[in-house]
């Protein structure tokens, strides 16, 4: 099957880049005009909430920020179906859970001036988390359409050549 590559730099895919350069556009602002601020020491917890805000917003649009990656490697009739959009709500879903969770952790262990390995801890752990998620759940969301015995094909985002089953309005995940 050949993939379409048609989204495959427009802004749905790009969401977290620009993000991001806001991000750093406004901390920036930020430590020259407060230079002697302690925020200097909470960029991880402020970094983390900016993504989960982000991430959060998109989910509250409509458009998981998964979505538009997911369309670099899914055929175009797969982006309407019901299981792909889902799939991508709960995955973007996991993201904002994870580093609204890692934001305050990491907040704590620089407040509670912990070593560190703490604060990094809680950042490798808020990226992990959801990474692994992303790469598993695909395939659980496959294995419960295959068992459903859903019908037409459409590719899965995030996992190669891999498909899920679905039927519009038949999928329960």
């Amino acid at each position: 099957m050949q993939r379409t590559t048609a989204n495959a730099t427009s802004d749905d895919a790009l969401i977290l880049q620009y993000s991001t350069c806001g991000f750093y556009a406004v901390l920036t602002a930020l430590a020259f005009a407060l230079p002697h601020s302690g925020l200097k020491h909470y960029c991880g917890a402020l970094g983390y909430s900016w993504l989960a805000a982000t991430m959060a917003i998109t989910l509250l649009a409509r458009q998981p920020f998964t979505l538009g990656i997911s369309r670099r490697k899914a055929p175009r009739e797969a982006w309407d179906t019901p299981a792909f959009l889902r799939m991508n709500v709960v995955i973007t879903a996991v993201w904002a859970g994870s580093f609204a969770v890692a934001a305050p952790a990491i907040a704590l262990c620089v407040a509670a001036h912990t070593n560190l390995a703490a604060p990094i801890a809680c950042q490798v752990i808020g990226f992990a988390v959801p990474a692994v998620f992303t790469t598993r759940y695909p395939n659980v969301v496959r294995s419960r359409l295959a068992n459903a015995g859903a019908g037409a094909t459409c590719e899965a985002a995030n996992i190669g050549t891999s498909r899920l089953h679905a039927r519009p309005g038949h999928i329960q995940l």
